[in-house]
Formats: structure tokens, sequence, C-alpha cells
């Protein structure tokens, strides 16, 4: 009885529709795996789309911070695909064409940038298993004010503006100008998108003293930014840090890890 159900197991096997060891195994699927560990600990969810290189959606899902440290396998046909993961997409960006190989975010105007990561590749699977391990990309910049020399009756009006509001699904650049705003005494942090260069990039702020005074000034951070050194290559940008001291009429700027840089003055 042993052999004869041994026999049925070999013949169902045999005469199953899948690949069989009497095929050619090149014409059968193969599996495509995605590692997503590396988001573990930077987001909450991500997106995952595959595409032929045709620009045909084979596959779309969202995974939750749950589900980073398992595969996330997908059966295709052998080929080479178009791969890309964009992580915290949440209510600070606009998608346009979500399913479509042309889909694009937004930033929406006035308010924080989304802490956005992603990944984009070209990869082959020509291999019954082909594993990815997608290393993510950060596509923001923290920039945190602190403000030295306001009264408790006193606030400042901040408006952080940058040319670059977004990407397509394969990370380039849109450019047309983003704003955040913020109000605050003693601290506030505001959030941009990681831009294609430093130009344009600036923080307006108006302090409004209890007085009835107010003054205005413009910070040309992106310009600051550049004479510092400060570099958009990086895969894990900087967050920047700037200390407004209104008595001094000092502005100094930290990069992460927050070394200080030369002091600015403050023109009104």
């Amino acid at each position: 009885m042993r052999n004869l159900a041994l026999i049925l197991t070999v013949m169902l096997f045999l005469f199953c529709p899948s690949c069989s060891i009497w095929e050619d195994r090149e014409h059968c699927p193969g599996i495509l795996a995605l590692d997503c560990s590396l988001l573990e600990g930077k987001a909450l969810y991500a997106d995952i789309w595959i595409f032929s290189t045709a620009g045909i959606l084979l596959a779309k899902n969202r995974i939750s911070e749950h589900d980073f440290h398992e595969l996330q396998e997908y059966e295709v046909p052998k080929d080479d695909y178009m791969c890309y993961v964009w992580a915290n997409v949440g209510d600070g960006t606009l998608y346009t064409d979500i399913n479509s190989f042309s889909a694009s975010f937004h930033k929406v105007s006035g308010r924080d940038a989304d802490p956005l990561f992603s990944y984009c590749s070209q990869t082959s699977c020509r291999k019954d298993y082909s594993l990815v391990r997608v290393v993510p990309k950060k596509m923001f910049i923290d920039v945190t004010v602190m403000i030295n020399g306001l009264s408790a009756s006193d606030n400042a009006n901040f408006s952080l503006v940058s040319p670059w509001d977004g990407f397509n699904l394969s990370e380039e650049f849109l450019k047309q100008d983003s704003y955040v705003y913020a109000q605050g005494r003693d601290f506030v942090k505001m959030r941009i998108l990681r831009p294609k260069n430093l130009d344009g990039i600036h923080l307006d702020v108006t302090y409004n003293f209890a007085n009835g005074e107010t003054l205005f000034s413009v910070l040309d951070l992106g310009g600051y930014l550049e004479s510092v050194g400060y570099d958009l290559s990086l895969q894990e940008l900087k967050d920047v840090v700037i200390t407004v001291d209104i008595n001094k009429m000092r502005t100094g700027i930290g990069i992460e890890p927050f070394i200080s840089t030369p002091p600015v003055t403050i023109k009104f």
C-alpha cells in the first residue's frame, strides 16, 4: 500500500498543470521576493509597486510595520521588472495615478511633508527565486527652529519655502513652490521634501511683539547650507537646526549631528 501511495503521489506531481520536472524551467514562473527589513524603525507602512519594463502593473499592495520582517513574495514570469517602494505616504501627500507607472506624490501646501522613504530599482527575476533587498532613501529634511529673546506675550510666524514639492514614482523631482507654515515662541519644527538642489530654499519669519512692533526677516537657508557643504547625495539626509537670538540679531545653523556652523546676522 505504501508503494501504491508513493506512485500515486508522483503521478499527481507529474500531471499537475504547474511546472514539472519534465518541463523547461525557464518558462515557469519565478518568485520575486522583497526584503523590507531595513524599513523597521523608519516607517509605519509601505506601498509596493511591481511593473514590467513595458509599464504594466503586475502587483501593488500596502504592508504595515508588522510585515517588514517577512519577505514579500510575488509569483511573476521570469523577466526584468521595476520595483518601487514608498513608505509613510499619508495625509501630507497628494497621490496622482496611484495604480499607474506615472504615479506621483505632491506635498500638501502649508503642511509638513510626510516623512517619506523610497526605493526604486530595476531588477531581474530570471531564476526560480530572486531576492531584492530594499534599501530605503530618506526623502525629507526636518528643520527645527529654536528662538531666544521672545517674551511670553511675543510670537513668531514661520514660512519655510522650497521650489520642490514632490516626486514621481521613480524618484524624479517635481518642481513647484511648496510652503510649510508654523507659529511659535520658543520652538517650531517643520519638514520639507528632499530637494533636487538648494537654490531658492528660504525661511521667512515675522516676529510679533507685545508692544505692537513687527519685524520680518528672510534667511537664505539653501544658500547657507550650500556654503557649508550640505550633501544632498546622501542616502540618509541630515536634519537641520536653526537657532535664532532676537537680542543679538544672530542666527546659528547646525547640521545633524548638529555641529554648529558660523553664525549669520539677521537682516530686517
